[in-house]
């Protein structure tokens, strides 16, 4: 049995892959990671493997979660391995999270491809249809956008606004600009790909808040769940892990 987990900043996912299928995946907040830790401790799997992005403080907690049983694999971002040719100026500084993404969009066959995940901050990043990653952004979240809304303007109580092309109220004057802002970020790195390899580019999203813009991006674009999970897997395989 596998333990898979992806900590994020704000919430962690994690899945149980055993006899070539998937048993179990969920989520919880990061202020839960002590009670999840037991559910894992309780699992007693003979591997886990982790993206890590939640600090210090999750890998602290992960050494004591444990058994001798239990072998920790930590995903550590390479210049060039699991089908990727990481570019970032210092290869294992680019995020875990970012880096399994990445793999999994790879085995996917999007061919070029923006990858675009959606939670606490936005990050999009280019990858080619032979493995090259040239490189990514990152920028606010959707729900960083509506917080530093509220906390840099004087009276403005952001409610459940709704996209529309123009808008007549302050809530949705907010949600369509957060919108459109997220979006035009996807694209803008969507077209200057297409620049960089003068073919066309898909889009694959991930993260929580990826419906939020599915409908709003030009086509091809796709929403796969659980992209990290995927890509530790991959990871795993590659590197032998049993079971996986």
């Amino acid at each position: 049995m596998i333990l898979l987990i992806d900590a994020g900043n704000s919430r962690i996912k994690w899945g149980v892959f055993a006899a070539g299928q998937w048993r179990e995946k969920d989520a919880a907040p990061t202020s839960d990671m002590a009670a999840v830790a037991q559910r894992w401790r309780d699992l007693n799997p003979a591997w886990a493997v982790i993206s890590n992005v939640a600090g210090d403080g999750f890998a602290q907690l992960i050494g004591q979660t444990f058994q001798a049983g239990t072998r920790v694999f930590w995903l550590t971002p390479k210049a060039e391995a699991f089908g990727i040719r990481n570019h970032y100026s210092v290869p294992d500084s680019l995020g875990t999270d970012r880096y399994a993404a990445l793999i999994a969009a790879r085995q996917h066959g999007f061919g070029h491809v923006v990858v675009a995940s959606l939670g606490t901050a936005l990050t999009v990043d280019a990858l080619t249809a032979d493995g090259e990653f040239p490189g990514g952004m990152i920028l606010p979240g959707y729900r960083a956008m509506l917080r530093s809304i509220e906390q840099a303007t004087q009276g403005v109580r952001v409610g459940l606004g709704q996209w529309t092309a123009f808008p007549t109220n302050t809530s949705d004057a907010v949600e369509t600009g957060i919108v459109s802002a997220l979006v035009g970020a996807v694209e803008a790195q969507r077209d200057r790909l297409a620049a960089r390899v003068g073919a066309e580019v898909a889009v694959l999203l991930t993260g929580g808040d990826a419906a939020l813009i599915k409908s709003h991006l030009r086509r091809p674009v796709t929403l796969v769940e659980d992209l990290v999970l995927e890509g530790l897997l991959w990871v795993a395989k590659e590197s032998g892990v049993a079971d996986a």
